[in-house]
């Protein structure tokens, strides 16, 4: 590690999607589909204040990921 550097804490983001398709009569079809983004809702945060004259020095005040976000989606096809 190079003087006057800091280490930010690791990032972690997990996206998931879950899709179903079921037929509903000759030639109809329904589908289903959920994402989620950052799923398990998790915290990455961002690098240290690295300014000496802050009274924030060296502290971590601020996040670098999202909030979970879930989008559900369906569609019928004929």
């Amino acid at each position: 590690m190079c003087p006057g550097t800091f280490r930010a804490p690791s990032f972690h983001n997990i996206d998931m999607a879950l899709a179903k398709s079921l037929s509903v009569h000759h030639g109809h079809h329904l589908e289903f589909r959920a994402d989620a983004f950052n799923a398990f809702n998790i915290a990455s945060y961002a690098q240290p204040d690295s300014n000496v004259t802050d009274t924030t020095f060296g502290q971590i005040t601020n996040t670098v990921s999202n909030s979970r976000n879930i989008r559900l989606s369906l569609k019928y096809g004929f």
